[in-house]
């Protein structure tokens, strides 16, 4: 998530106090923060049941960078070959007008 987890749990700890306070009061505010928690806790689940149900042949196929920085091979479409690397630097918009100033 690229969040601190510090600052999650006080994040959590507020949300918490704040629900258990009065219900009567500010009533539609905190149905309308449970129901925007439920639908942000989709995610999450996912992800923890990915991690709990792990098949060793799973759907994904992970592959290293150097996998995928031959410019020779064909197999490899463009947009993996160039995704993260710049074969040739001094060529590209970036390098002539920006990285210059």
């Amino acid at each position: 998530m690229c969040t601190s987890i510090p600052g999650l749990f006080i994040l959590m700890v507020l949300l918490i106090r704040y629900l258990l306070t009065d219900f009567s009061k500010e009533r539609i505010r905190k149905i309308i923060l449970i129901v925007c928690l439920f639908i942000g806790a989709r995610n999450p689940i996912i992800q923890i049941r990915k991690a709990a149900i792990h098949r060793p042949n799973d759907y994904y196929k992970e592959e290293s960078l150097q996998d995928c920085t031959d410019v020779e091979n064909l197999e490899i479409p463009n947009a993996m070959k160039y995704q993260y690397y710049t074969y040739n630097p001094d060529n590209t918009i970036f390098y002539k007008y920006i990285m210059r100033k």
